[in-house]
């Protein structure tokens, strides 16, 4: 992999070979902060058990999912893996996006690899499950939970990560991070590639610089994503597209 291992890495491969040995175990969860590894780990571990590529990679938002296609690793989308999508008339015939479960995953995997594993709330991991097929599940116990229902999977993991590699340090958005989980205060001003603002900015345009915008309420958030569906890219309505 071209990096070293630290200690607690080589513990946690060491468990989810013993894991996927045992195929009747449905779930393994372990939890680390951003820059401990944990995908490094999930794929060492399944190169070691003879998986290789008999996996399929899933997330909760497209952009984790992007992350992982950037890293070389097979993923999707959970709602386009496990779901079927229709459309369906509310009672004020409002046109609603519906999901139903599908029958059979094409193609079925080995092992499903759930990334970013706190944004999952446990109705969505129940129907993840049903298909039988064994589930690695890494995330972060401290971020935040899914936008609908709770997480209970997080809360009690089977392997926690301690350590942020020496090559991740370097990386802006890992520093702003260990920084709030210290809980000082981020100063306003220009990390590397990344900006702290205390309000939004006069030029919408600048936010045509940065791919992440992460907001401290729903209401900043809400304009913000309005801002981009219907200002910056021209959408006319809020569907996925």
């Amino acid at each position: 992999m071209g990096i070293e291992l630290n200690q607690g890495q080589k513990k946690l491969i060491s468990e989810i070979k013993r894991f996927v040995k045992k195929a009747n175990d449905p779930l393994y969860v372990y939890s680390g902060p951003a820059g401990s590894g944990k995908t490094t780990v999930a794929l060492e571990a399944l190169k070691q058990s003879g998986i290789g590529d008999d996996y399929m990679a899933v997330a909760f938002v497209g952009k984790a999912v992007l992350v992982l296609l950037m890293k070389g690793i097979k993923a999707v989308t959970i709602h386009s893996f496990i779901y079927r999508t229709y459309i369906e008339r509310d009672e004020n015939g409002k046109e609603v996006l519906r999901f139903m479960l599908k029958e059979k995953l094409q193609p079925e995997p080995r092992i499903i690899l759930v990334d970013e594993g706190s944004m999952i709330s446990d109705d969505m991991m129940e129907d993840l499950m049903s298909f039988g097929v064994q589930i690695i599940m890494m995330g972060d116990i401290n971020q935040l939970g899914p936008v609908f229902g709770h997480c209970s999977f997080m809360l009690n993991p089977n392997f926690m990560l301690t350590e942020v590699m020496r090559q991740a340090l370097d990386n802006p958005i890992i520093w702003l991070s260990q920084e709030v989980l210290k809980g000082r205060e981020l100063v306003p001003g220009n990390y590397g590639t990344s900006k702290v603002l205390t309000k939004r900015p006069e030029n919408i345009h600048m936010f045509d610089n940065y791919d992440i915008i992460l907001a401290g309420k729903n209401a900043t958030r809400d304009t913000i994503n309005d801002i981009f569906r219907f200002d910056i890219l021209g959408r006319k309505d809020h569907f996925p597209v």
